[in-house]
């Protein structure tokens, strides 16, 4: 399956290999550990402001069920999703961490995006996955309502829990207006739609409250 087709939640503190194509090996060429590999072994996590990164662990040989774990990266090389979009990627089972532990020199260097326990919960809300940007995360398309004005999307970035309500910040100023703009605090609200014997969840905010 490309990566483009994979959403955040398959792809999130998760291991996969992608095979290493004439554009991964332009990247990865500066180091001798990808020499004999046919795959790279990369993280994927949220970058806060960079949104979702996958950083390389390793070069992989694969030979049909077979795999062969290379040494661990000797320089940093991290991908952005749209870096590697059109790439196959392989999800990598590792319940017992035993890869993560072999590569955790590696690791560290994502150790400065580890969430707060309020922003991995946030990250946890699988309904909010319907309104997620797919490079980015945490935030979400947002329908801003209000009376005398249409119902109008933007983009709103979650960054925590309110009384019934997520709080949010306005990425993008509205093109009517509604008497805010990019940078303001907003609460989200969540809604279950139905469409065709589709179920949804859409974010909205109700500027009249």
């Amino acid at each position: 399956m490309k990566l483009k087709e994979v959403p955040f939640r398959m792809l999130y503190k998760r291991l996969h290999l992608i095979k290493i194509s004439e554009p991964i090996k332009n990247i990865i060429s500066e180091s001798d550990v990808f020499d004999e590999a046919t795959h790279i072994l990369v993280y994927g996590y949220v970058a806060n402001s960079e949104g979702m990164r996958f950083e390389v662990l390793s070069g992989v040989i694969m030979e049909k069920e077979d795999i062969l774990f290379g040494p661990p990266s000797d320089i940093r090389i991290t991908l952005s999703r749209k870096d590697i979009e059109e790439e196959e990627i392989i999800n990598l089972p590792d319940a017992d961490n035993k890869i993560k532990m072999m590569y955790a020199d590696v690791l560290i260097n994502v150790s400065d995006y580890m969430e707060s326990e309020e922003l991995n919960e946030l990250r946890e809300l699988e309904f909010l996955d319907d309104a997620r940007n797919d490079d980015y995360p945490d935030d979400v398309e947002l329908y801003l309502m209000k009376n005398g004005f249409d119902v109008e999307v933007c983009w709103a970035k979650i960054i925590g829990f309110g009384d019934n309500y997520l709080k949010g910040i306005l990425l993008n100023t509205p093109s009517q207006g509604f008497g805010v703009k990019a940078g303001d605090p907003v609460r989200v609200l969540i809604k279950q739609v139905e469409a065709e014997g589709i179920t949804e969840y859409v974010c909205l905010t109700n500027l009249d409250l």
